[in-house]
């Protein structure tokens, strides 16, 4: 069975554990509020569309919006339910004619990706704008201390970003950067509870103890990257 194969039996079993399934998915206002502040005309391509709220999401505010996943599963039931365009298709290797779209989205799939770069290349050459949604890097503050953010669990991921890392990645590969703004703020507190598997009494008591130890701080799980094609 190949690595993608793989991917899409983990893909149907864990949507909703991951929050990626029609069960768990859910639309965060505030950060669709950041990246409909991006969006550059109204031909969207979400590439990693998954459930397909937000290609309905868009579409209802009267964009016109096209969702490609390689999983037919998650395809199918989103053309049953949701509004918008939905096409069965590989993220390497886009069914598309240059300069499609305006916007192409890439939230929270970029690092699922065997070949990044690929991906990269593909949003660039159907798109002018290019917008990312990644996880962060876990800040060494909590390495140090044996912590992790929840996402790295997640066994299909290949990579997790930083700052220098992605603008990096994006500019070797003929982008501007735009805007860089961290996402999904959580208050250090408020983390404990997904780093380690224990009953929920202990965990807030740990919390409580670490953050008498230790100033509570501010942490991101991920990064949103805006970025014109050169």
């Amino acid at each position: 069975m190949t690595s993608q194969n793989n991917d899409k039996q983990y893909y149907l079993k864990a949507a909703d554990k991951f929050g990626w399934g029609p069960k768990t998915a859910r639309i965060n206002k505030q950060r669709a509020q950041l990246i409909q502040s991006y969006l550059l005309g109204k031909r969207i391509l979400e590439i990693g569309c998954g459930s397909g709220l937000w290609v309905d999401y868009f579409s209802r505010l009267g964009y016109d919006v096209t969702g490609v996943d390689f999983v037919k599963e998650f395809v199918d039931q989103a053309e049953r339910r949701l509004k918008g365009n939905f096409i069965v298709a590989d993220a390497q290797k886009l069914p598309f004619r240059n300069d499609s779209f305006d916007t192409v989205l890439m939230i929270s799939s970029l690092e699922h990706l065997d070949d990044e770069v690929q991906a990269i290349q593909e949003a660039k050459r159907v798109g002018r704008r290019f917008i990312i949604i990644v996880p962060q890097e876990t800040p060494k503050v909590l390495l140090r201390r044996g912590l992790i953010f929840k996402h790295h669990l997640d066994k299909t991921h290949r990579r997790v970003y930083s700052r220098e890392s992605v603008k990096r990645l994006l500019a070797e590969n003929g982008f501007r950067i735009r805007a860089i703004v961290d996402t999904e703020r959580l208050p250090a507190i408020s983390i404990f509870p997904e780093l380690f598997s224990a009953p929920l009494f202990l965990k807030r008591v740990v919390a409580r103890v670490f953050f008498w130890i230790f100033k509570e701080a501010n942490y991101y799980l991920e990064l949103m990257v805006v970025a014109d094609r050169k």
